[in-house]
C-alpha cells in the first residue's frame, strides 16, 4: 500500500493553524461548487480574495490546470 502524505508546508508560509480549516471549509467545498457551475463559469473570470500565501499557493496550482479564467485579489 503506498501512502498520500496530505501535510502542511510551513517553509511555503502561512498560518498552520488555519491550513485544515481553509482546506475543508473553503478549498474542497470550492472545487466542488466549481465542477457543478462549470458550464455557468466557463466565460467568466473568477476573482478570488486571497487568504494568505500558503493557501493562494494551493488554489493556484489547481486553477493553473484548469480551463477557469481567475485573478486573486
Amino acid at each position: 500500500m503506498k501512502e498520500i502524505k496530505i501535510i502542511a508546508d510551513p517553509t511555503k508560509g502561512g498560518d498552520l493553524g488555519n491550513y485544515w480549516h481553509y482546506m475543508l471549509g473553503f478549498f474542497l467545498p470550492f472545487l466542488v461548487w466549481l465542477e457543478k457551475n462549470s458550464d455557468d463559469l466557463k466565460d467568466k473570470k473568477l476573482i478570488i480574495d486571497s487568504c494568505n500565501p500558503m493557501t493562494d499557493r494551493i488554489l493556484e496550482e489547481f486553477l493553473k490546470e484548469s480551463l477557469f479564467s481567475y485573478e486573486m485579489k
